[in-house]
């Protein structure tokens, strides 16, 4: 599932905005959350529900979808089916028992390395291929840090609270790579955008502190 999200949610960004196609592809929250009363039985409540609903809204103007606009009705799709195996990769880590973090991780990384393997032999052009230390190290950081330890992390914690809260608290994702485009990279955020960090964050936290309650 996680390597076959990865191809359709790179596949997304071809045939539309990358607005569209991220907005496309966050749907997987609320799949989530759907999918976690009907299958964990997790209880959804009103708060829940209003954070989620709240969280998407925030997502739609982080992504600047209402500035550029929809196009790309095959991109959308793809994105979406990239979301819908996202969210089934979350129902299934809850559902494994007796393997942590680590363990989840080397096991889940490798199967997507394999799913993504043909799919590479086939659409690269290895005549194009070239090599530098630069763009290598980068990559391995990207492999390493970004994904291996950030998957862990997530694989470790996935065990530890409801699938509606990780698929809240994943929102958080794309709220910091539009931050630290913004105070970083220096790139521009519009106010539309900066209303759509609020409202995502600002859901996330209310969702969180009322987990004694529910």
């Amino acid at each position: 599932m996680i390597g076959v999200n990865w191809i359709l949610l790179f596949e997304a960004y071809r045939f539309t905005t990358i607005a569209v196609a991220t907005i496309s592809y966050y749907m997987a929250p609320v799949f989530t959350v759907i999918a976690s009363v009907f299958i964990l039985k997790e209880k959804l409540t009103v708060r829940k529900a209003v954070c989620v609903l709240v969280a998407v809204i925030g997502m739609v103007f982080v992504s600047g979808v209402i500035e550029t606009g929809i196009s790309g009705l095959k991109g959308v799709l793809l994105g979406m089916g990239a979301a819908l195996l996202y969210s089934g990769d979350v129902i299934i880590n809850k559902k494994v028992k007796g393997v942590d973090g680590i363990d989840r991780t080397i096991i889940q990384m490798g199967f997507a390395a394999l799913a993504v393997l043909p799919y590479w032999l086939v659409n690269e052009d290895f005549s194009t291929l070239t090599f530098s230390l630069q763009p290598m190290m980068l990559l391995m950081v990207t492999a390493v840090v970004c994904t291996a330890l950030t998957y862990s992390l997530y694989f470790s914690a996935i065990q530890k609270v409801p699938a509606q809260t990780a698929a809240i608290l994943s929102y958080i994702d794309p709220v910091v790579a539009v931050l630290i485009s913004a105070f970083i990279l220096h790139e521009g955020m519009s106010v539309l955008t900066l209303v759509g960090v609020v409202l995502v964050i600002g859901a996330a936290l209310f969702s969180e502190t009322g987990r004694s309650e529910d």
